[in-house]
């Protein structure tokens, strides 16, 4: 498993260097003003950072949203084309809080999960501080940052999973969530033809064990089998381009069957884009899914 863990590894730096140069060639979004490296938990460590997008100039409180990058769970940062995409999310009138959290190479399930419950209490402790609406809160998340984002709200609407996790829940108002190219369930993942590089491995490093079915919270980690009411109102972004579209077709039927509010944009495989094509500002569908998005969330503001 080591030999296999080097070679995970490596997989990823080389996706990490695409997504690097992608980031490099990109222009940096106008009209935002930035606070980077600000510490939710006071450690040092810095994959417990965070960065805060506002409309420039603005003055006064703000709705806020806290992005949650993708990575299949091992990879993946905020000084990225994520930092854009948060500036670019920021237009809308949000604070974005774009976060870091622990990766599984080297901290293992669920200690991302934890990482972000840490984030909702600092917001919790900092918002007045801060000018960030406690009554209005809403979490993205892409790729594996999707699976995070929708179990971060099961988890936080039930005292039981609260219980399992060991975590707390806040008094924040989750309004709305948005899903974009999730993976939502982990039987799903390693039966079904998926294009995620060494997926068994994968399992293996999140979890930390050859047999990591056996892991106490791999029963509690799949979104699809959690589903109820208490999931927010969801946007769900996809492409049939995408090989792991299956996974948001099964979110979108399951969540249909239990009446949960939604709002669905899949485009068909005519527009031939890539994984997460939303968050990089080349594709024009990227700004159909932004106008969409945080209209969807303008209408759970309060």
């Amino acid at each position: 498993m080591k030999n296999a863990n080097k070679k995970l590894r490596l997989i990823w730096k080389q996706i990490g260097d695409m997504d690097e140069a992608y980031y490099q060639s990109a222009t940096m979004p106008e009209g935002v003003d930035l606070d980077l490296d600000i510490a939710y938990i006071d450690d040092n460590e810095p994959m417990h950072r965070l960065d805060i997008a506002r409309p420039k100039g603005h003055v006064g409180i703000l709705p806020v949203v806290i992005q949650i990058h993708g990575g299949a769970w091992v990879y993946g940062h905020k000084d990225s084309y994520y930092r854009y995409h948060g500036m670019e999310c920021a237009k809308y009138g949000y604070a974005v809080l774009t976060v870091n959290y622990r990766l599984g190479f080297d901290h293992p399930y669920p200690a991302m999960l934890e990482d972000i419950f840490a984030v909702l209490h600092w917001l919790e402790a900092n918002a007045e501080a801060q000018a960030l609406d406690v009554n209005n809160v809403y979490i993205l998340g892409d790729s594996a940052g999707a699976h995070l984002t929708a179990l971060t709200a099961l988890i936080h609407g039930s005292r039981e999973l609260q219980t399992v996790y060991g975590v707390k829940a806040t008094l924040l108002k989750i309004k709305a969530i948005g899903l974009s190219c999730g993976i939502y369930d982990f039987d799903r993942l390693l039966r079904d033809p998926y294009d995620i590089p060494m997926r068994r491995v994968l399992m293996e490093t999140l979890f930390d064990r050859k047999e990591f079915e056996e892991h106490p919270l791999f029963p509690f980690s799949s979104v699809s089998k959690l589903l109820n009411d208490s999931l927010p109102p969801s946007y769900i972004v996809s492409s049939m381009a995408d090989s792991a579209y299956p996974e948001t077709k099964c979110l979108v039927e399951e969540m249909e069957v239990l009446g949960l509010t939604k709002k669905v944009r899949i485009f068909d495989e005519n527009h031939a884009l890539p994984h997460v094509f939303n968050l990089k500002s080349i594709y024009p569908e990227s700004r159909i899914v932004l106008d969409e998005m945080f209209a969807f969330f303008d209408s759970f503001r309060t």
